[in-house]
């Protein structure tokens, strides 16, 4: 009798046992597939964060919450940050990314709530607004967007130069002082590219900070080829002129003596500074320059010979001298880089490009996607590297400190040249690319 009450005893705790096992087992099932919802949920929070981004560069919330109708949440924050690198050959970047924090929550505020964060880093890819709203659709050019100065808009046209070459915007300069600018009236324009937003949003814990990159193809007047020729980008320009300039270069000399004005050098060519005297000659070369103020002296920061293996020439010599094939790309990067860490102090970092057309025929193409020449020079262009072996030039004399109260032009096209007989020049696929805090798509990502 005793051992059959034992038995029955033995028999019960075991059934209790198996009870509950299976109870622990089914809830941990529960709990387990509660846990995926609330992960998918914070996956949902950062593909939300993206999409609202894709629509509003400026969007970082903080602590956002969004409550779903069956009540389950994601709460979502970012925020920029940035990277400072350097590639192999000497290029200094800033990259910028955006980080999401994307909590998910599932029967909150009860016995079966479960929570799951996850992280998401986006590289940001620049903006680049198309190149036919910014300058010309081959048909007319964007009178609205530009600022002439010394260069009258009857003679602004598009003009085909060739079946080959296609149509470009043609600038004629007939002024006795043979230099003039187009500068960019964004202020006007700020629908279709909004610097002020850019320079504010990219501030990094200072005022503000202007990034970007610039491209422009272009072709002096081959029929008469210029003596004296200067033609290219302006950048950081201020309403009084001051600015830097990134172009192709050329001042020959007819009595072989560099620092003696010839009797046909223009009126420009006789403001360099002794190390512009110096590239005075039969050569072409790729110029990083400094002016103070309209009219002032030409500065040089930098210079690079362009040589015959560089593919920028054409094959067939004019007077003896090899004059630049038509439509030369020059590329310019432009980093807007604080100093310190009280972000007081700020320089310019500017590195440079320069290729034939026939390494990319139409650049960005108006598309977003292929606003950037890649670091990969097995597939794409190397940067310059300057006469003084540097390929990152570093100057402060202007910066974009005051860019919100001054609103200057800050980009324009130049053109020097030295008769009328020559006084046509040419520029095509002219593309500009923000830094980065607009659409992420396209953008690397990594989620943790």
């Amino acid at each position: 009798m005793v051992v059959v009450v034992l038995s029955m005893i033995a028999a019960g705790l075991v059934g209790t046992a198996i009870l509950s096992k299976a109870t622990s087992s089914r809830y941990e099932r529960v709990q387990y597939g509660i846990a995926n919802r609330a992960y998918y949920l914070a996956e949902s929070g950062a593909s939300y964060v993206r999409s609202r981004r894709a629509t509003n560069p400026l969007y970082f919330p903080t602590a956002e919450t969004n409550t779903l109708p069956n009540g389950d949440q994601f709460v979502v924050s970012a925020h920029p940050v940035s990277f400072i690198y350097t590639n192999a050959v000497g290029v200094v970047y800033e990259g910028w990314h955006t980080i999401v924090d994307s909590l998910g929550i599932v029967n909150a505020d009860t016995a079966l709530e479960a929570r799951q964060q996850i992280h998401f880093d986006m590289h940001e890819k620049g903006a680049a607004p198309s190149g036919g709203e910014l300058f010309s659709d081959e048909t007319h050019f964007n009178f609205d967007l530009w600022d002439l100065k010394n260069i009258d808009a009857s003679d602004v046209r598009i003009f085909d130069t060739g079946p080959s070459d296609g149509p470009g915007v043609n600038l004629v300069v007939d002024r006795p002082e043979y230099e003039g600018q187009i500068t960019l009236d964004w202020v006007n324009n700020q629908n279709v590219i909004d610097l002020d937003s850019s320079w504010a949003t990219h501030a990094g814990g200072g005022t503000g900070r202007l990034s970007y990159d610039i491209q422009l193809k272009l072709q002096t007047f081959e029929n008469v080829p210029s003596l004296h020729y200067m033609m290219g980008i302006s950048f950081r320009l201020r309403s009084n002129g001051e600015h830097y300039g990134l172009s192709f270069f050329r001042s020959m000399t007819n009595d072989g003596a560099k620092a003696i004005g010839d009797p046909d050098r223009p009126p420009w060519a006789n403001k360099m500074d002794d190390n512009f005297k110096a590239l005075r000659g039969t050569n072409t070369y790729a110029v990083l320059w400094y002016r103070t103020a309209t009219n002032a002296n030409l500065q040089l920061i930098n210079s690079r010979q362009i040589r015959w293996e560089d593919g920028l020439y054409e094959t067939d010599l004019y007077n003896g001298v090899y004059e630049l094939t038509n439509y030369c790309t020059l590329l310019l990067q432009l980093d807007d880089v604080y100093t310190d860490g009280s972000y007081t102090n700020r320089e310019n970092r500017i590195v440079a490009y320069m290729e034939p057309p026939s390494v990319n025929p139409v650049w960005p193409n108006f598309s977003a996607t292929n606003a950037v020449w890649q670091e990969n020079t097995t597939n794409y262009p190397a940067p310059i590297v300057w006469s003084n072996g540097v390929v990152t030039n570093i100057d402060s004399r202007i910066t974009s400190a005051d860019f919100s109260t001054l609103q200057p032009p800050e980009i324009g096209l130049h053109i020097f040249y030295d008769r009328n007989a020559a006084n046509e020049t040419f520029f095509k696929d002219f593309a500009i690319r923000l830094e980065g805090f607009y659409s992420p798509y396209g953008g690397t990502q990594i989620q943790w």
